[in-house]
């Protein structure tokens, strides 16, 4: 009565690119050469701590990957020591994609190199991560704007709230 076929399994007429509805771009997949040849940037994991921008881009340029644009090495904010990861970006996509598929998995100062494709870079134009020091953020919608005004209004005006955590200890006696 299923016409041959068992439940769950794929007919053979069908590619596997019919499955699921769409084609692996709409269903959320991406192949990472073409995530790749979009932003040329590799992302690095597993790098010895000790590792500095000068020997990612001797490990890269040795490798003949080709010229690398740009080295970020992840720090932790507090103590200014690496985390382990990085982010190269190449001047060219081409270079990008041959460092990935040929020094994925190698060993680099004594630890197996783990390469993923890297996002595109995100834009700042206010400075350090998007922020300019006070200034009003300008992706404020106006309700969190007119919450704030209203919270710093009852603030002013409320000196219940915070006069009585000033009470004396013999207050409470005396009533």
């Amino acid at each position: 009565a299923d016409g041959g076929h068992q439940a769950g399994n794929v007919p053979s007429d069908v590619a596997p690119t019919d499955v699921g509805g769409g084609t692996e771009d709409d269903r959320g997949f991406n192949d990472p050469i073409s995530v790749i040849s979009k932003s040329s940037r590799l992302f690095l994991r597993n790098l010895p701590y000790s590792a500095n921008e000068d020997d990612i881009r001797e490990f890269f340029e040795a490798g003949g990957s080709g010229e690398l644009d740009e080295v970020h090495i992840i720090t932790d904010k507090a103590t200014r020591k690496s985390k382990g990861y990085a982010l190269v970006t190449f001047e060219k996509a081409e270079d990008a994609i041959r460092a990935f598929e040929e020094l994925d998995g190698s060993i680099f100062m004594g630890r197996l190199l783990h390469i993923l494709p890297g996002k595109v870079a995100p834009q700042h134009s206010d400075g350090v991560d998007g922020q300019a020091g006070d200034a009003p953020d300008k992706n404020t919608s106006s309700f969190k704007k007119e919450k704030d005004a209203k919270l710093k209004n009852e603030a002013k005006s409320n000196k219940a709230a915070w006069n009585s955590l000033f009470m004396r200890a013999d207050t409470v006696a005396d009533a």
